[in-house]
């Protein structure tokens, strides 16, 4: 592995930009996959086998989504890894967009508290 030699600002800012970017089409494209394929695959075992019961077709997919979720994450922490050594400026920008996905949620949950606190508190509570 051979580490890229940055010449330019505005090569440190396409890089940048395609990791931010990348990371979030690589890792949309995968789970809109994941969403079709396991639809696809709860289907077919719907109809190719009338009496199977649902509950434990839904167990196989929700346990074949975990597994993909898994190397999913792994996928990501090896490609941060792999582009640390050599172009750090793409595993920056894939780190950058993971964290801005995680204070998204942290915001979101805040607000969402905040409401539930409200709208409860306001009728009496519990």
């Amino acid at each position: 592995m051979k580490r890229h030699e940055y010449t330019s600002s505005s090569q440190k800012t396409i890089h940048f930009l395609i990791g931010f970017f990348g990371w979030y089409i690589v890792n949309g494209v995968l789970w809109g996959g994941s969403q079709v394929v396991s639809s696809l695959v709860y289907g077919g075992l719907q109809t190719s086998t009338p009496g199977t019961d649902v509950t434990s077709t839904s167990d196989l997919i929700g346990i074949a989504f975990l597994v993909f979720s898994c190397v999913v994450l792994l996928l990501n922490l090896g490609t941060m890894i792999y582009f640390g050594f050599t172009r750090y400026w793409i595993a920056l920008g894939e780190l950058s967009a993971f964290a801005s996905l995680l204070i998204l949620a942290i915001c979101a949950s805040v607000a969402f508290l905040a409401i539930c606190f409200t709208s409860f508190s306001g009728s009496g509570g519990f």
